[in-house]
């Protein structure tokens, strides 16, 4: 099993969703896609996106803070059909 990453810091949406759903083609079932963002508004919409989704669970969500009261999410997402 493969975990692949898309790192979308210093992007915004639409950008953001678009390029999510375009690597979330490439995921193989039992493959997983750990997506990073700054942008909080995607911390929101990709994790909708996935919950509407029939081929795709979301594992985890995490917030890390970081300096400069600057913001990072970690989204792990898994295909399983």
């Amino acid at each position: 099993m493969e975990t692949k990453i898309l790192d979308i810091r210093g992007y915004s949406c639409p950008y953001n969703l678009i390029a999510t759903k375009s690597e979330l083609n490439s995921v193989k079932i039992g493959d997983k896609l750990l997506i990073i963002t700054d942008f909080q508004l995607s911390s929101e919409t990709i994790p909708h996106f996935v919950a509407k989704s029939n081929s795709f669970k979301l594992l985890n969500i995490e917030k890390k803070s970081l300096p400069e009261k600057r913001n990072e999410w970690n989204i792990l997402v898994e295909r399983y059909k």
